[in-house]
């Protein structure tokens, strides 16, 4: 699967949280919109508006899976990141969700002390980094297949 970055196009906004009582992510959107399918890494799903955008990140993220550990945040710039149109369609896959890992495939690396996440593979740092919505980037290859995906949720004990 391989993904395309617009540094012209506008980021989403919005809330993204942990949930610790069910072990998940949850996203607010600012703009209400919600995607029409998924990709699925480990048991994430990256949710994709029916114009291929990435919109968000969501679902099931068992905290006893992190490794603790201190990261170093790639540096990013703000952008629209958009799937491949080659690879895969959002309206094609209305309502279906595409596993791009198995579960607990990619490790997830938390650094307590900044608060951010790495799904994936935490030293490619150095090459194609976007910030596509509110504290989630993603790290991609020279060729645009995704190497990390980064999160800074806002940890709820009990909601």
């Amino acid at each position: 699967m391989q993904f395309i970055i617009e540094l012209d196009g506008q980021m989403n906004l919005g809330e993204l949280s942990y949930i610790r009582k069910e072990s998940s992510l949850a996203f607010e959107p600012y703009d209400g919109r919600h995607g029409c399918s998924t990709l699925i890494i480990n048991d994430i799903e990256l949710v994709v508006g029916d114009e291929n955008t990435v919109l968000f990140t969501e679902g099931y993220f068992p905290e006893q899976f992190w490794v603790k550990s201190k990261l170093n945040i790639p540096e990013s710039k703000p952008g629209k990141l958009s799937v491949d149109r080659k690879f895969f369609s959002a309206k094609e896959n209305e309502g279906m969700s595409i596993r791009l890992t198995q579960p607990a495939e990619w490790e997830v690396t938390h650094d307590p002390f900044s608060g951010w996440i790495c799904i994936g593979d935490k030293f490619a740092v150095g090459n194609k980094v976007i910030e596509y919505c509110s504290r989630q980037k993603v790290v991609l290859s020279e060729e645009g297949e995704l190497l990390s995906l980064w999160i800074k949720p806002h940890i709820k004990m009990d909601v």
